[in-house]
């Protein structure tokens, strides 16, 4: 929200701008209300469930222990529901925070002149700033204020991944295919939001997103792992019009998207188109959610030039109306989507087809999970391989269904496929073979799962005698 007018020295003026930001933020607001009578208030405000007493300063003096004693007289003469907020022109001195941290018994919260700055121009919402500070007073016992233009949870620690691409020359979060320009990414994992429903499978819940820069984008991740928690290994797939990118992890899908420059050096393009796409698949509770976006990529001729993001869209599908929608409207509300609506998705859209002649694929690489903190404890859970389709006018019929199609599978030199029975990291097998395709759709794009397995063991990491742990270490999976 975009404070209009002259920006005016006055306490009165400094008053309507809070007035107006707040109901802009849908709260309702009363200045000169007699909430703590006898003493007067600046302004009482109510909305979402919340009832604050706000107080508004306008002065170059840090607001001290004293006013913080003071606001909490106040608080003394009302209802203990209701919080203290103060918005000051000046700073917040460290006495006045660590009154507000030592005694939490009634809630202050308070906004700095750099917060309202950021509220001014449109860079924060209101609502979100109230609730984090909320959280963070309660919860880590800390008064937390919004620093920098990076978002509200830009600094809240992602899952970091588990899984590695492993081939012979390189070992990383994500790999490189070659590729016509493809609107389809590969996972490891496709959570079935349909098993409980006869002919469709649940609902979902579609977003706009208006994301600029990464920094917009780790926010965003930070604020769904804080509100929903996002796995270790989300699979992702950046996509341009001579290659494109699959890895694993939130992590690894924000530093890709930054380095862009770097990738393009490394796989040796000959041209980089304007654009590339963005795609993020991820289990969120009992269902999936994804990202779909654009980014401009920097004119590389140009001085000044820098990536953008742009036609964001965010769905959650799961496998019916949650009983507790309050998390989904905080999402709402922090995104800027007050209207969106779950819809229903009345058709299956997941599909698994099997071939009826498995494939014997010519492996490159492989995906390596690692289950204890010292890096022993590995296993081969995916493989990086030659699409045996790739170049193709057409896929074996099998692979066809009346739903959908998997027709871009013609166009991506690389499978990622998935281990249906996993392996102990330097095991050695006969062959690895192609046994059928998974696949759903998120709207914005089409998420393919190949899956396969292998014969026999030709030789053990650990020789014929280990005991360790079983050869087969068994997939969670509809296979």
């Amino acid at each position: 929200m975009i404070l209009r007018g002259k920006t005016s020295r006055t306490g009165r003026e400094r008053e309507r701008q809070v007035i107006e930001l707040l109901r802009a933020s849908g709260f309702r607001a009363h200045p000169n209300a007699r909430a703590a009578k006898p003493r007067q208030t600046d302004i009482v405000a109510d909305g979402h469930h919340l009832h604050l007493l706000v107080e508004v300063k306008d002065r170059k003096r840090p607001v001290d222990v004293g006013d913080i004693d003071s606001l909490r007289a106040r608080l003394g003469r009302i209802t203990p529901d209701v919080i203290r907020v103060i918005f000051t022109t000046g700073a917040i001195g460290r006495g006045a925070i660590r009154a507000i941290e030592s005694d939490r018994t009634r809630e202050v919260l308070a906004f700095d002149a750099a917060e309202i700055e950021l509220l001014r121009g449109g860079r924060a919402r209101l609502l979100n700033l109230i609730s984090r500070k909320r959280h963070e007073l309660r919860v880590n016992g800390r008064a937390w204020f919004r620093r920098g233009l990076t978002g509200d949870y830009a600094d809240m620690a992602l899952p970091r991944s588990t899984i590695q691409f492993v081939s012979e020359s390189t070992a990383g979060g994500y790999f490189c295919s070659g590729t016509a320009f493809v609107h389809s990414a590969f996972a490891l994992d496709i959570p079935d939001t349909g098993w409980s429903n006869a002919g469709g499978e649940g609902v979902r819940l579609q977003l706009s997103l208006s994301l600029d820069t990464p920094d917009d984008l780790r926010d965003l991740f930070g604020y769904l792992h804080s509100s929903f928690g996002l796995s270790a290994n989300g699979a992702f797939t950046i996509q341009q019009s001579q290659a494109c990118w699959h890895g694993a992890g939130v992590r690894n899908f924000i530093a890709a998207v930054t380095e862009c420059s770097q990738r393009y050096e490394v796989a040796a393009l000959e041209r980089v188109h304007h654009s590339e796409d963005l795609i993020y698949f991820d289990q969120l509770r009992n269902g999936w959610v994804s990202l779909h976006a654009r980014q401009r990529v920097p004119d590389f001729d140009a001085e000044h030039s820098a990536a953008y993001l742009h036609d964001t869209r965010l769905n959650i599908q799961l496998s019916g109306m949650p009983v507790d929608l309050a998390p989904y409207v905080d999402l709402c509300r922090y995104t800027g989507n007050e209207w969106a609506e779950f819809q229903a998705i009345s058709a299956r859209r997941t599909h698994t087809l099997r071939l009826k002649k498995r494939i014997r694929l010519m492996v490159l690489g492989t995906a390596v999970q690692t289950y204890d903190d010292r890096g022993q404890d590995r296993w081969i859970i995916g493989l990086i391989a030659r699409n045996p389709f790739y170049g193709r006018k057409s896929l074996p019929r099998e692979l066809e269904f009346e739903e959908g199609s998997l027709h871009d599978l013609l166009g991506m030199e690389l499978l990622l496929c998935k281990v249906r029975e996993h392996l102990e990291y330097g095991d050695v097998v006969d062959e690895y073979l192609l046994e059928g395709i998974e696949t759903t759709d998120t709207a914005d794009a089409q998420i393919i799962r190949p899956f396969g397995t292998w014969n026999n063991i030709v030789k053990r990491v650990r020789g014929a005698s280990s005991t360790r742990r079983d050869a087969r270490r068994p997939m969670n999976g509809a296979e």
